[in-house]
Order: structure tokens, then C-alpha cells, then sequence
């Protein structure tokens, strides 16, 4: 009965988790993250920023090119720091800060909701910023009166020129934060480059770095392995999971096949009555499967809610998460029925069909 019940749970578990993993990879973060190759910024490509984006982008397989401070995943820049005009006494706000040029927010394809993108001419937005819906909302602005407003933080006094779509800037386990886009061109770590996909991007890439920077060693990261990289964690535990849920049921099915040979041989003076009486094969078969299926479906009535708990409990530790559906529960318990059923019908069918006459002969 144990067997059965944790194997309830464990397929409950896996299941859910391997959803959560498919919402993961699935999940639309607010911006594009496909066929975007991310190389370092290092000291000879930022002295020929202008050059080496001409060289990428004069190939057909580069659509944009674009620098970023950090890995989008991970921004590592928290700031109380920002002053504009209707900030209270005594409020505080954390933000995000993200350092990018006036490429970036076009190649992730951020979507904008006011104003405008940063521009690179004549340096006019050096100190502008561009903030995400959440930081309207944590400033109490509107989207419509945040563009032109005054803003104040790092790079000096300047107006809040654009407002984005908020988008995933961390582990889905964690929720949007306010953020703030400052303009820069070279300050900090990242080239972005979004490519159509194609064999020869990376290979033109490669000999573009080489061409500004021949000495460097050519390194490259796809955008897409780096988010999955982000839930490693998450993979392991759904392998773990799958792993233990097949144990569990091998172990549950085991252990009703030995039970069932020692019920079976328990009740085989029962049986032989009962065909004597007149009782069928099929009907003292049904009669044995369903006195098993009793006890797999009480462990079903035991495990599902241990189950809906615990995979609750694991739910919750994502902000952004899959929703619990009938079917996580539904399926496992009719596998498992149609299991169970499977694994003794064999042993009930060998002691319904054995010759009433060897079964009785000690009577």
C-alpha cells in the first residue's frame, strides 16, 4: 500500500514538474530570444565599436548588432539612487539599472509602450533613460506623463524619453522589477547579435573578431542556451524525479504480483467452490482484479491530495508558473489502475482456471 501511494505522488510530482520545465522553455519572457548569439566585449572591439558593427552587419545572415551591459538573465545592478519631481519624502524604490545602446531594445524586440528608443547621434541621449512599466507604476506615474518627465540618477540630469513592456530580467522563480535603461555604448560586457539562423552567421562572426582582435580567443554563447542554463537546477530535478517515479512503480508492481500469488494461493480451495458452484473464469478473474483495485484506488484516494499539496508547495516557489489541470492528477491514477490491473490479472487468471477437482482434491 505504501509502494502504491508514493508511486502516486512521484508521478504526480513528475509530471507537474516536467510542465513547469515546458512552461519554462515556452514561456514568452517579453522578448526574443532566439537566434541571438551573445560574444564578450573586450578592449580592441569597444576602441572599433563603429567598425566592427559595419563588418557584422554587412553580411546578410547579421539583422542587428547591438551592445548590452550584462547578461540579460542576471542584471546585477540595483540602485535606490533616482530622483524625478513627484517622488515622496522618504520613498524608496529599488530598480533595476541595465546599461545598453540605442540598438538594443529593437534586436531583443522590447516592445515600446511611449516615446522613443535611445539615438546614437551626437551623443543626445547620454543622459536620457528609458524605464519599464513597472517603474512607472513604483514612481505612481502614468505611461503617459512618465515620457518628458524630469529623471536624476548616475549619468545626470535628463528626462525619461521611452517607456517598455515589462519583461523577464531574472529566474522565473523571481517577479518583474522596475528597471532603467541608461545609455552607453562600450560600458560593460556584451555584444548581441541576432542573426536569421543560418550556418554561415557564426562563421562570419568569427572572422570579424579576429579582423579587430586577432589575439583574443574566439568565444560565443546562444541567448536560448543561456536561459536554459538558468534552470539546470530544474532539469536535474526532473530527471531525479523520473528516475524514482520508474523505481516506485517497478517496486509497486512487484509487490502486487507477490500479492497476488499469495492471495491467489490463499483462496484456491475458495476458487475451486466457486467454479464447482457454477461461477465462470472471467467472473472469479473480475472478482480477484477488483478486490486489488479496491486497494489501489483507496492509495490513489491517499496519495492525490499528499500530491496536489506538494506540488503546490513547488509551484509557488515560481512567480511565473503552469496552472495544476485535471489531467496531472486524472491520468496518473488511471495508468496506475490500468497497471495494477495488468500486473495481477495474470496470477488471477492461472487460480481461477486451475481444475476445480486438483484444488479440492485434500476436501
Amino acid at each position: 500500500m505504501a509502494q502504491f501511494i508514493a508511486s502516486v505522488i512521484l508521478i504526480v510530482l513528475s509530471i507537474v514538474v516536467y510542465d513547469q520545465i515546458a512552461f519554462i522553455r515556452q514561456k514568452d519572457l517579453g522578448f526574443e530570444k532566439n537566434n541571438v548569439i551573445t560574444i564578450d566585449l573586450h578592449n580592441d572591439l569597444a576602441k572599433n565599436s563603429s567598425a566592427f558593427k559595419s563588418e557584422l552587419l554587412g553580411h546578410p545572415s547579421i539583422t542587428n548588432v547591438a551592445f548590452g551591459g550584462s547578461n540579460v538573465f542576471q542584471m546585477p545592478i540595483t540602485t535606490h539612487d533616482p530622483k524625478w519631481p513627484t517622488k515622496q519624502e522618504g520613498q524608496s524604490v529599488s530598480f533595476k539599472v541595465y546599461r545598453c545602446d540605442e540598438d538594443f531594445i529593437s534586436l531583443m524586440q522590447i516592445k515600446l509602450l511611449g516615446g522613443r528608443n535611445f539615438s546614437d547621434v551626437n551623443n543626445q541621449d547620454a543622459s536620457n533613460y528609458i524605464v519599464n512599466r513597472m517603474a512607472v507604476e513604483a514612481m505612481g506615474l502614468t505611461i503617459e506623463n512618465a515620457v518628458g518627465s524630469e529623471f536624476e540618477m548616475w549619468n545626470g540630469k535628463g528626462t525619461i524619453i521611452g517607456v517598455t513592456e515589462n519583461f523577464n530580467t531574472g529566474n522565473l522563480h523571481e517577479a518583474i522589477e522596475p528597471l532603467i535603461f541608461m545609455y552607453s555604448q562600450h560600458s560593460g560586457q556584451y555584444y548581441f547579435i541576432r542573426t536569421n539562423g543560418s550556418k554561415e552567421a557564426l562563421t562570419h562572426i568569427e572572422r570579424a573578431v579576429r579582423k579587430f582582435d586577432p589575439d583574443y580567443p574566439f568565444q560565443y554563447s546562444f541567448l536560448t542556451d543561456t536561459y536554459v542554463r538558468e534552470y539546470r537546477t530544474e532539469a536535474t530535478i526532473g530527471g531525479l524525479a523520473l528516475f524514482f517515479t520508474i523505481v516506485a512503480i517497478l517496486i509497486s508492481c512487484l509487490g502486487l504480483f507477490g500479492l497476488a500469488l499469495f492471495t491467489a494461493e490463499r483462496r484456491v480451495k475458495e476458487l475451486g467452490v466457486r467454479k464447482v458452484l457454477g461461477a465462470s473464469t472471467t467472473n472469479l478473474v473480475a472478482m480477484l482484479c477488483m478486490d486489488f483495485a479496491k486497494l489501489v484506488i483507496f492509495a490513489l484516494m491517499v496519495g492525490l491530495p499528499f500530491a496536489y499539496s506538494l506540488s503546490n508547495v513547488y509551484l509557488e516557489s515560481y512567480v511565473f508558473h503552469t496552472r495544476l489541470i485535471v489531467w496531472n492528477f486524472a491520468l496518473p491514477g488511471v495508468g496506475l489502475i490500468a497497471l495494477a490491473l495488468l500486473t495481477i490479472s495474470y496470477q488471477s487468471y492461472r487460480a481461477a482456471a486451475r481444475n476445480p477437482a486438483e484444488s479440492l482434491r485434500s476436501e
